[in-house]
């Protein structure tokens, strides 16, 4: 679109509408950057609980196989 047409239709409306509709747009484009980093924050969190529940299970059953004399499998690289 060249820039005449488009100034034809932003001088054509009421210049307070289109304001309005460009505050609008700005405060939920800032609300939705607000919620996706409120969901990678509970994403980092859930995975570090997950990370440490995995690591608590591991412990658990390490000392379980060391009792029976046993030991994890771990394939050397």
């Amino acid at each position: 679109m060249s820039e005449a047409t488009s100034y034809r239709f932003e001088a054509m409306g009421d210049n307070k509408s289109l304001k309005k509709a460009l505050l609008r747009q700005t405060e939920r484009i800032k609300y939705d950057e607000m919620m996706a980093e409120r969901e990678s924050i509970v994403k980092q969190v859930r995975k570090a609980a997950l990370k440490q529940l995995i690591a608590q299970d591991n412990a658990v059953y390490e000392k379980e196989l060391h009792a029976q004399g046993k030991t994890f499998y771990v394939q050397r690289t």
